[in-house]
């Protein structure tokens, strides 16, 4: 598996996505089967390690070296170490951390496992010269381990051993203690860019952070961009004039301008039936009558607004925006409506339908006075 991984690492140009799946599913099934097997194992060194020790033997010493192999091959592959992390959060396993020479400092100084031996082959003569008590109580027990087994000593084993070992205690010093060179490897992994981006991710205040002020004009500018620029009714008022325009060109000039002035109001008719169309649509007419039951019979700046809105929905008798209050009123059964619409009739004045009249005329014939505008007004 291993091996496959580093040719698809070769292979750059060529289309690996396929081929990493399966080696992601042989590297988890490779977990899985480690994961089950290592806990016997470590009972069974548990229970012979003293007698290993004593009498070692070449089945220990194999056994070593293939567990070493495949820790030192999760060490070097990447994703041999995400599925097994995976698994282990799968399955919340809680790994307990595990196992120390001059040979393991070799290998932190990234040096190769040829120059790792030689090292080993000059200085193994060495340690039998030490003053610490400590290795000459551990070079005499290997010497009494060594005397007891029956296979004969040979240097270019222990030193293949000696290297082995180092290798697996090197890495799993890696593991429980990363090198202190670590700052290399983040910088090559995350860019300046990624590095930006991160610091201004974490400079950029939350929406629900902001003042109340600054949140209402965003609101404000992406209710404009995305509702009323958004809205051209460019091609209804072009059918709107369509519909509208009824004239011939063979008619005389005094039929033109009457036709003319029958177009102009058809024109206004069909726009002010547009207007309150849309206003209709968008819930105009359901707001004025819950503006107006919330009212309470008060009359304010607000209500005032709301009178005028419905004015201009219901001007020129819109039959189908009268059905829709009177559909709201009856499913919603709402007596507050009538209850605020008497009240503010009783705050208005009485309108005097003479006066109104004869102030009608006087504007049409321009022979009204301030006095009387200023009455029907108030």
């Amino acid at each position: 598996v291993v091996a496959e991984e580093e040719l698809l690492k070769a292979d750059i140009k060529g289309d690996t996505q396929e081929a990493e799946l399966l080696i992601l599913d042989e590297f988890a099934v490779l977990c899985r089967d480690l994961y089950a097997f290592y806990p016997m194992l470590i009972r069974y060194v548990d229970n012979n390690r003293s007698r290993w020790l004593k009498r070692p033997d070449a089945q220990s010493n194999e056994l070593f070296t293939m567990v070493a192999e495949i820790f030192i091959l999760w060490c070097k592959s990447h994703n041999f170490k995400r599925e097994e992390q995976n698994f282990v959060v799968q399955n919340e396993i809680n790994n307990l951390s595990f196992l120390t020479g001059e040979s393991k400092t070799k290998m932190s100084k990234k040096d190769t496992d040829d120059e790792v031996k030689d090292h080993l082959r000059e200085n193994l003569h060495l340690q039998d010269k030490s003053d610490d008590l400590a290795v000459q109580w551990q070079m005499n027990l290997y010497k009494d381990v060594v005397v007891g087994s029956e296979e004969p000593t040979d240097p270019e084993q222990t030193v293949d051993r000696i290297q082995s070992i180092s290798a697996a205690v090197f890495h799993l010093e890696q593991v429980e203690q990363p090198l202190r060179m670590k700052k290399c490897v983040f910088q090559k992994l995350l860019s300046k860019q990624r590095k930006r981006a991160v610091v201004a991710c974490f400079r950029m205040a939350p929406l629900y952070n902001l003042p109340r002020h600054r949140s209402i004009n965003l609101f404000v500018l992406g209710y404009v961009r995305l509702w009323i620029e958004t809205e051209e009714y460019s091609f209804e008022e072009r059918l709107v004039q369509d519909l509208a325009s009824c004239a011939e060109d063979e008619e005389e000039e005094g039929e033109e301008e009457k036709e003319k002035t029958f177009e102009e109001k058809e024109m206004e008719k069909q726009k002010i039936l547009y207007q309150q169309a849309r206003l209709h649509a968008r819930g105009a007419a359901e707001m004025v009558l819950q503006m107006i039951s919330a009212s309470k019979g008060r009359l304010g700046p607000m209500v005032t607004c709301t009178l005028k809105l419905g004015i201009s929905i219901l001007n020129g008798g819109n039959v189908l925006v009268q059905q829709k209050m009177l559909d709201y009123l009856k499913e919603k059964r709402d007596a507050g409506f009538f209850k605020s619409l008497s009240g503010l009739m009783q705050s208005c004045s009485v309108l005097d339908l003479n006066a109104f009249e004869r102030q009608n005329k006087a504007e049409g014939l321009g022979m009204v006075t301030d006095e009387g505008s200023s009455k029907f007004s108030q």
